[in-house]
């Protein structure tokens, strides 16, 4: 009797472990997780400008902005080939540019509203 339990201990917790893990990341899978997505498709909102945090506070990559802001913006100018100025149109009308910096990635080094 005792070698029968122990046995079956031996099984049974591993599969509840197993059971354990898996359920805390399916409750992962399933709760609400907040938009990442811009509220306003084609303009940037004061609240998307505000999420943007640039170097040293946040590593965005340009693609991360874009996805945000839902735009691409327009290419403002650049510099010189390690920096780049995007220039992205305000829901207000005003403008929003943002400096990225060549890190083998585009990171956002710098962000100004523009009033108009």
């Amino acid at each position: 009797m005792t070698w029968a339990g122990c046995q079956t201990r031996r099984v049974v917790t591993p599969i509840l472990k197993k059971g354990l893990a898996l359920a805390i990341i399916g409750a992962g899978l399933v709760l609400p997780v907040p938009s990442a997505s811009a509220d306003s498709p084609g303009c940037v909102s004061r609240s998307e400008f505000e999420a943007v945090k640039p170097l040293p506070r946040g590593e965005w990559r340009m693609a991360k902005v874009h996805s945000v802001f839902d735009t691409d913006g327009t290419l403002y100018r650049q510099p010189h080939p390690g920096t780049k100025v995007r220039q992205y149109r305000a829901c207000n009308g005003e403008k929003v540019r943002v400096t990225y910096g060549f890190y083998h990635v585009w990171l956002a080094e710098q962000k100004r509203w523009i009033d108009a």
